[in-house]
């Protein structure tokens, strides 16, 4: 059998109606109507009464026959009229779908190409994380991914710098950590949270609460206390921070410095939207 190739599928897709005969219906739906009135007004001028039960339950059930027999009729009439509908509907539900169950198949195959190409590009993305790390063995792979590296719009430039970055910035709050006084606590809380002003602010937190834990009051001199007599504490105020927002523009090594340069003074800081 020979098969005809169709170069323009769209075009050979667009239904055309070769005949078409609409609202063409000729009955005597009309003359009935005008018949059944007469016949209806000598049953409402009829007086019915108790001795009439049986005349008036034969007529009753004479209309109502004749009311389902007219119901019938139009029923019929419409399945006819519409058949030919229903056939093309039928067909064109068929055509619907051969045509989905062939897009899915090439759906799958475009799929498990996107994947492996994703797969390709996420596994040279860790073997320049791998070759980039170095000893740092805080900051892994899944710290560092996101998952919108994988898009084909995402620029590989962008992503190595990003890494670059994120392992820079690692290597210099590790650096800040292993020179503070708390450094074995604050590491701690580092590889979990991170995040180096996270974990500053959680320390901060834990030595509130220890020294409230363990908070005597003693006063500076040895006083006698009587019965009923208070210790009056004076709590010394913290001096007042601010905050200020402000934007540093320089090269990656000038905005890695003062980076590190903020951490060693100890003032909490956050990096937000950095060049992409």
């Amino acid at each position: 059998m020979e098969i005809e190739i169709i170069d323009d599928i769209e075009r050979s897709l667009s239904l055309e109606v070769k005949k078409k005969t609409l609202g063409e219906i000729e009955t005597n739906a009309l003359q009935i109507h005008k018949n059944i009135k007469a016949v209806l007004t000598s049953y409402k001028e009829k007086e019915y009464d108790s001795s009439m039960i049986a005349e008036a339950k034969k007529d009753r059930a004479l209309l109502n026959k004749a009311e389902k027999a007219i119901k019938s009729d139009m029923k019929n009439i419409k399945e006819e009229f519409i058949a030919p509908l229903k056939q093309l509907e039928g067909i064109i539900a068929n055509i619907s779908e051969d045509i989905a169950k062939t897009s899915a198949t090439i759906d799958i195959f475009v799929k498990s190409c996107e994947t492996k190409e994703k797969e390709a590009k996420k596994e040279d993305i860790l073997k320049y994380y791998n070759s980039k790390i170095g000893d740092n063995k805080v900051l892994t792979f899944d710290d560092v991914f996101k998952e919108q590296w994988l898009n084909k719009t995402y620029s590989e430039k962008n992503i190595l710098d990003e890494i670059d970055m994120a392992i820079a910035n690692s290597n210099q709050e590790l650096e800040v950590i292993s020179q503070s006084e708390d450094k074995e606590e604050l590491l701690e809380i580092y590889l979990l949270k991170k995040n180096y002003i996270a974990s500053v602010q959680e320390l901060k937190v834990r030595k509130e609460r220890k020294e409230k834990a363990k908070e005597v009051i003693v006063p500076k001199e040895v006083i006698p206390i009587e019965p009923g007599q208070r210790i009056v504490h004076t709590i010394k105020k913290e001096e007042d921070t601010f905050t200020m927002m402000f934007t540093i523009t320089g090269t990656k090594e000038r905005l890695l410095n003062i980076n590190k340069y903020l951490k060693e003074l100890g003032v909490l800081f956050t990096v937000v939207n950095p060049n992409k």
